[in-house]
Protein backbone atom coordinates (compact mmCIF):
# COMPACT_ATOMS: atom_id res chain seq x y z
CA UNK A 1 0.00 0.00 0.00
CA UNK A 2 1.17 3.51 -0.75
CA UNK A 3 2.17 4.99 2.63
CA UNK A 4 1.00 8.41 1.45
CA UNK A 5 -2.52 7.04 1.50
CA UNK A 6 -4.67 6.58 4.60
CA UNK A 7 -5.06 3.14 6.15
CA UNK A 8 -8.79 2.32 5.99
CA UNK A 9 -10.40 1.31 9.27
CA UNK A 10 -12.60 -1.78 8.92
CA UNK A 11 -15.31 -2.60 11.45
CA UNK A 12 -15.69 -6.32 12.23
CA UNK A 13 -19.40 -7.17 12.47
CA UNK A 14 -20.82 -10.49 13.58
CA UNK A 15 -22.73 -12.24 16.35
CA UNK A 16 -21.41 -11.97 19.90
CA UNK A 17 -24.07 -13.20 22.29
CA UNK A 18 -24.99 -16.90 22.33
CA UNK A 19 -26.70 -19.54 24.46
CA UNK A 20 -23.49 -20.74 26.10
CA UNK A 21 -20.06 -19.38 27.01
CA UNK A 22 -18.50 -21.82 24.53
CA UNK A 23 -20.58 -20.40 21.66
CA UNK A 24 -19.72 -16.84 22.73
CA UNK A 25 -16.06 -17.81 22.57
CA UNK A 26 -16.54 -19.23 19.06
CA UNK A 27 -18.09 -15.93 17.95
CA UNK A 28 -15.10 -14.02 19.37
CA UNK A 29 -12.66 -16.32 17.64
CA UNK A 30 -14.47 -15.83 14.32
CA UNK A 31 -14.09 -12.08 14.81
CA UNK A 32 -10.38 -12.51 15.62
CA UNK A 33 -9.93 -14.48 12.38
CA UNK A 34 -11.55 -11.62 10.45
CA UNK A 35 -9.27 -9.15 12.26
CA UNK A 36 -6.17 -11.08 11.22
CA UNK A 37 -7.33 -11.12 7.61
CA UNK A 38 -7.86 -7.35 7.65
CA UNK A 39 -4.36 -6.80 9.03
CA UNK A 40 -2.90 -9.07 6.35
CA UNK A 41 -4.27 -6.86 3.56
CA UNK A 42 -2.89 -3.68 5.13
CA UNK A 43 -6.02 -2.26 6.74
CA UNK A 44 -6.85 -1.46 10.37
CA UNK A 45 -9.44 -3.70 12.08
CA UNK A 46 -11.79 -2.40 14.74
CA UNK A 47 -13.32 -5.37 16.55
CA UNK A 48 -15.89 -4.78 19.31
CA UNK A 49 -15.85 -8.49 20.24
CA UNK A 50 -12.28 -8.39 21.56
CA UNK A 51 -12.60 -4.84 22.90
CA UNK A 52 -15.58 -5.57 25.13
CA UNK A 53 -15.36 -9.29 26.01
CA UNK A 54 -14.32 -8.63 29.63
CA UNK A 55 -16.41 -5.51 30.20
CA UNK A 56 -19.72 -5.12 31.98
CA UNK A 57 -22.66 -3.10 30.66
CA UNK A 58 -26.21 -3.51 29.48
CA UNK A 59 -27.08 -4.84 26.03
CA UNK A 60 -28.70 -1.51 25.15
CA UNK A 61 -25.50 0.34 26.01
CA UNK A 62 -23.22 -1.91 23.97
CA UNK A 63 -25.57 -2.04 20.98
CA UNK A 64 -25.58 1.78 20.89
CA UNK A 65 -21.83 2.02 21.61
CA UNK A 66 -20.80 -0.40 18.87
CA UNK A 67 -23.00 1.43 16.37
CA UNK A 68 -21.15 4.62 17.27
CA UNK A 69 -17.80 2.87 16.69
CA UNK A 70 -19.01 1.54 13.34
CA UNK A 71 -19.99 5.03 12.14
CA UNK A 72 -16.35 6.07 12.47
CA UNK A 73 -15.07 3.33 10.16
CA UNK A 74 -14.51 3.24 6.40
CA UNK A 75 -15.94 -0.21 5.74
CA UNK A 76 -17.67 -3.14 7.46
CA UNK A 77 -16.56 -6.79 7.17
CA UNK A 78 -18.91 -9.56 8.32
CA UNK A 79 -17.41 -12.50 10.20
CA UNK A 80 -19.32 -14.77 7.79
CA UNK A 81 -21.78 -14.05 4.95
CA UNK A 82 -24.98 -14.83 6.91
CA UNK A 83 -23.92 -12.98 10.07
CA UNK A 84 -26.61 -10.30 9.69
CA UNK A 85 -29.26 -13.01 9.39
CA UNK A 86 -28.21 -14.67 12.65
CA UNK A 87 -27.81 -11.57 14.86
CA UNK A 88 -30.14 -8.65 15.43
CA UNK A 89 -27.17 -6.53 16.55
CA UNK A 90 -25.27 -7.27 13.36
CA UNK A 91 -28.41 -6.56 11.35
CA UNK A 92 -28.65 -3.14 13.00
CA UNK A 93 -25.00 -2.42 12.20
CA UNK A 94 -25.44 -3.40 8.55
CA UNK A 95 -28.60 -1.33 8.19
CA UNK A 96 -26.94 1.74 9.72
CA UNK A 97 -23.83 1.33 7.57
CA UNK A 98 -25.90 1.17 4.39
CA UNK A 99 -27.97 4.14 5.52
CA UNK A 100 -24.94 6.40 5.89
CA UNK A 101 -23.03 5.05 2.90
CA UNK A 102 -20.41 2.77 4.50
CA UNK A 103 -19.71 -0.27 2.28
CA UNK A 104 -20.54 -3.67 3.81
CA UNK A 105 -18.49 -6.70 2.72
CA UNK A 106 -19.62 -10.26 3.39
CA UNK A 107 -16.24 -11.71 2.36
CA UNK A 108 -12.61 -10.65 2.36
CA UNK A 109 -12.46 -10.66 -1.46
CA UNK A 110 -15.03 -7.86 -1.57
CA UNK A 111 -12.98 -5.81 0.88
CA UNK A 112 -9.76 -6.37 -1.09
CA UNK A 113 -11.42 -5.25 -4.33
CA UNK A 114 -12.07 -1.80 -2.86
CA UNK A 115 -8.79 -1.49 -0.94
CA UNK A 116 -7.33 1.29 -3.08
CA UNK A 117 -10.52 3.37 -3.20
CA UNK A 118 -10.91 3.06 0.57
CA UNK A 119 -7.29 4.08 1.07
CA UNK A 120 -7.80 7.23 -1.00
CA UNK A 121 -11.02 8.14 0.81
CA UNK A 122 -10.02 6.91 4.27
CA UNK A 123 -11.03 9.23 7.08
CA UNK A 124 -13.17 11.49 4.90
CA UNK A 125 -16.35 9.45 5.06
CA UNK A 126 -16.79 9.91 8.81
CA UNK A 127 -16.28 13.66 8.59
CA UNK A 128 -18.75 13.82 5.72
CA UNK A 129 -21.34 11.83 7.67
CA UNK A 130 -20.87 14.03 10.75
CA UNK A 131 -21.23 17.24 8.71
CA UNK A 132 -24.28 15.87 6.93
CA UNK A 133 -25.83 14.91 10.26
CA UNK A 134 -25.26 18.42 11.66
CA UNK A 135 -26.77 20.01 8.55
CA UNK A 136 -29.76 17.67 8.69
CA UNK A 137 -30.40 18.38 12.37
CA UNK A 138 -30.12 22.16 11.81
CA UNK A 139 -32.53 21.95 8.90
CA UNK A 140 -35.02 19.95 10.93
CA UNK A 141 -34.87 22.43 13.81
CA UNK A 142 -35.42 25.32 11.40
CA UNK A 143 -38.39 23.54 9.85
CA UNK A 144 -39.87 22.95 13.29
CA UNK A 145 -39.52 26.65 14.14
CA UNK A 146 -41.06 27.63 10.80
CA UNK A 147 -43.98 25.26 11.36
CA UNK A 148 -44.58 26.63 14.86
CA UNK A 149 -44.64 30.19 13.52
CA UNK A 150 -47.02 29.19 10.73
CA UNK A 151 -49.35 27.42 13.15
CA UNK A 152 -49.39 30.44 15.44
CA UNK A 153 -50.08 32.82 12.56
CA UNK A 154 -52.77 30.53 11.12
CA UNK A 155 -54.50 30.28 14.51
CA UNK A 156 -54.45 34.06 14.89
CA UNK A 157 -55.74 34.54 11.37
CA UNK A 158 -58.51 32.01 11.98
CA UNK A 159 -59.67 33.90 15.08
CA UNK A 160 -59.62 37.18 13.18
CA UNK A 161 -61.58 35.73 10.27
CA UNK A 162 -64.12 34.22 12.68
CA UNK A 163 -64.60 37.57 14.37
CA UNK A 164 -64.98 39.31 11.04
CA UNK A 165 -67.50 36.69 9.88
CA UNK A 166 -69.60 37.27 12.99
CA UNK A 167 -69.60 41.01 12.36
CA UNK A 168 -70.55 40.54 8.71
CA UNK A 169 -73.32 38.11 9.69
CA UNK A 170 -74.71 40.59 12.17
CA UNK A 171 -74.68 43.33 9.54
CA UNK A 172 -76.24 41.03 6.95
CA UNK A 173 -79.08 40.15 9.31
CA UNK A 174 -79.71 43.80 9.84
CA UNK A 175 -79.72 44.58 6.14
CA UNK A 176 -81.88 41.53 5.32
CA UNK A 177 -84.85 42.90 7.19
CA UNK A 178 -87.65 44.42 5.02
CA UNK A 179 -87.25 48.13 4.52
CA UNK A 180 -90.48 48.99 6.31
CA UNK A 181 -89.48 46.87 9.30
CA UNK A 182 -86.09 48.50 9.49
CA UNK A 183 -87.69 51.93 9.15
CA UNK A 184 -90.19 51.14 11.88
CA UNK A 185 -87.42 49.93 14.20
CA UNK A 186 -85.46 53.06 13.49
CA UNK A 187 -88.49 55.30 14.17
CA UNK A 188 -89.32 53.38 17.36
CA UNK A 189 -85.77 53.65 18.54
CA UNK A 190 -85.47 57.23 17.43
CA UNK A 191 -88.14 58.48 19.76
CA UNK A 192 -87.09 62.05 19.18
CA UNK A 193 -83.37 61.35 18.95
CA UNK A 194 -82.31 61.88 15.36
CA UNK A 195 -78.70 61.32 16.38
CA UNK A 196 -79.25 57.55 16.02
CA UNK A 197 -78.96 57.94 12.24
CA UNK A 198 -75.49 59.32 12.60
CA UNK A 199 -74.58 56.43 14.91
CA UNK A 200 -75.91 53.82 12.47
CA UNK A 201 -74.04 55.39 9.57
CA UNK A 202 -70.84 55.50 11.60
CA UNK A 203 -71.30 51.85 12.60
CA UNK A 204 -71.75 50.73 9.01
CA UNK A 205 -68.75 52.77 7.91
CA UNK A 206 -66.68 51.35 10.74
CA UNK A 207 -67.65 47.78 9.82
CA UNK A 208 -66.75 48.37 6.19
CA UNK A 209 -63.37 49.78 7.23
CA UNK A 210 -62.75 46.75 9.41
CA UNK A 211 -63.68 44.44 6.52
CA UNK A 212 -61.08 46.10 4.31
CA UNK A 213 -58.48 45.83 7.06
CA UNK A 214 -59.17 42.11 7.68
CA UNK A 215 -59.05 41.37 3.98
CA UNK A 216 -55.70 43.11 3.78
CA UNK A 217 -54.38 41.13 6.77
CA UNK A 218 -55.62 37.87 5.27
CA UNK A 219 -53.77 38.62 2.05
CA UNK A 220 -50.58 39.44 3.93
CA UNK A 221 -50.83 36.26 6.02
CA UNK A 222 -51.34 34.21 2.87
CA UNK A 223 -48.26 35.79 1.29
CA UNK A 224 -46.14 35.07 4.39
CA UNK A 225 -47.38 31.46 4.45
CA UNK A 226 -46.41 31.00 0.80
CA UNK A 227 -42.93 32.46 1.44
CA UNK A 228 -42.33 30.19 4.44
CA UNK A 229 -43.57 27.13 2.53
CA UNK A 230 -41.22 27.96 -0.35
CA UNK A 231 -38.36 28.35 2.15
CA UNK A 232 -39.14 24.96 3.73
CA UNK A 233 -39.27 23.33 0.30
CA UNK A 234 -35.89 24.87 -0.55
CA UNK A 235 -34.38 23.44 2.65
CA UNK A 236 -35.70 19.99 1.78
CA UNK A 237 -34.36 20.29 -1.76
CA UNK A 238 -30.94 21.33 -0.43
CA UNK A 239 -30.80 18.34 1.90
CA UNK A 240 -31.86 16.03 -0.93
CA UNK A 241 -29.02 17.39 -3.10
CA UNK A 242 -26.51 16.84 -0.29
CA UNK A 243 -27.84 13.33 0.32
CA UNK A 244 -27.55 12.52 -3.40
CA UNK A 245 -23.83 13.22 -3.20
CA UNK A 246 -23.16 10.70 -0.35
CA UNK A 247 -21.05 7.53 -1.16
CA UNK A 248 -23.23 4.57 -2.06
CA UNK A 249 -23.52 1.65 0.36
CA UNK A 250 -23.12 -2.12 -0.15
CA UNK A 251 -25.93 -4.55 -0.81
CA UNK A 252 -28.68 -4.62 1.86
CA UNK A 253 -29.34 -7.74 3.80
CA UNK A 254 -32.61 -9.00 5.38
CA UNK A 255 -32.06 -10.54 8.79
CA UNK A 256 -32.21 -10.31 12.58
CA UNK A 257 -30.58 -7.81 14.99
CA UNK A 258 -27.62 -8.71 17.10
Amino acid sequence: MNRDQSMPVVYIAGPYRANSPWLVEQNIRAAETAMRAVVDIGMVPLCPHTMTRYMDGSDDYWLAATLELMRRCDAVLLTYPAAAEDSIGTRAEVDEALRIGIPVCSALDELMSMRESLARAGGYLFRYVQEETVLRDCGQRELVRENEVLRSENASLARQVESMAMRIESLAEELAKPEDVRLREVLDALDGRAVIFDGLGARVGHLLDEMDEWIGRAGEAERLAEERLAHANQLQADRALRAAGAPSGGAARNAHHR
